[in-house]
């Protein structure tokens, strides 16, 4: 794996400053970011903004996808501070600990970007039903 393409919803202003952080941090690969409501997200994966938008989803450069909580670990593999810690999550017996903590952030990302600064207005980043 040389990149990964995150999918991102661009119209959620918490979403927004995670790419940027995440976009800064030193990582193993190039990582690319696509808003989920682009076209070119959808050629690139063939599903719809409203797939995407339901969860984090990240593909590498050999066309594999990854969503939800394994996407989170994906990701925090891919960045040097953090793949300790993606190591440690992926043990089988924190799986219950990693799914209730990534679907908790996927489905409260506004209340989360409200208690960090970062509020989103109107439906745009409405809490999604992912995960059930």
């Amino acid at each position: 794996m040389k990149s990964l393409t995150v999918y991102f919803d661009g119209g959620c202003a918490f979403c927004q400053r995670c790419k940027r952080w995440l976009g800064a941090q030193p990582s193993f690969v190039a990582m690319h970011f696509i808003d989920a409501r682009s076209a070119a997200a959808r050629e690139r994966t063939g599903l719809k903004p409203a797939a995407l938008l339901q969860h984090l989803t990240v593909q590498d450069d050999t066309g594999s996808v990854w969503s939800g909580p394994d996407a989170f670990l994906v990701v925090l593999f891919a960045l040097k501070s953090y793949r300790e810690l993606a190591i440690e999550l992926s043990d089988p017996s924190w799986r219950w600990l990693r799914t209730r903590l990534f679907t908790w952030v996927s489905k409260n990302r506004q209340r989360i970007g409200f208690w960090v600064g970062t509020p989103c207005h109107g439906s745009m980043c409405a809490p999604v039903n992912a995960y059930r």
